[in-house]
């Protein structure tokens, strides 16, 4: 088991989707894929070395591999970190994608000896929302104040009202 210089394996970084209309903490149908950020030490060991992203979603216990592993090289070394990208593709082919359902991430690291471990849980979750509202149809436009004239607006008037059906889960 590879322990970082003696010390527990620091907590997997940020996980964020890219492409399209970007919203922190959601996968909508817009994004083309998402990126981890995989902490790794500065350690000539961990050169040609693999990360492995695992996921798991809030109803299951297990982690299960999103995607293939990568290959760690010297630049990720020096650095001190890893950004892996997963694809859309990637993502919403994996067994424990669920709409609406928040996706948990953490990696396992292997050295150049197969030496592995799975670091704790990140921070950031990622929750699927790839289906668009219902579309809606706007209700009663009203002037307000005034001479009222039912479809429209005069000069004795001071507001609109505009009634738009909300539908709620």
């Amino acid at each position: 088991l590879y322990i970082m210089s003696g010390n527990p394996w620091p907590q997997v970084g940020t996980v964020s989707s890219f492409g399209g209309t970007v919203e922190s903490g959601y996968f909508n149908n817009t994004n083309t894929g998402i990126t981890v950020t995989v902490p790794i030490e500065n350690d000539s060991n961990l050169k040609d070395g693999t990360v492995q992203i695992v996921s798991k979603n809030g109803t299951d216990t297990d982690y299960g591999n999103l995607g293939s592993s990568v290959t760690i090289t010297s630049d990720d070394v020096s650095q001190w970190y890893k950004v892996v990208t997963i694809t859309a593709d990637t993502l919403t082919s994996f067994s424990q994608y669920i709409e609406n359902y928040v996706l948990y991430f953490s990696a396992t690291i292997s050295d150049s000896y197969f030496n592995s471990t799975t670091g704790p849980q990140s921070s950031s979750t990622i929750l699927p929302d790839t289906t668009a509202p219902n579309d809606f149809t706007v209700g009663n436009v009203t002037s307000q104040d005034g001479n009222v004239v039912d479809g429209y607006y005069n000069t004795t008037n001071n507001g609109i009202l505009i009634t738009v059906p909300i539908d709620c889960l």
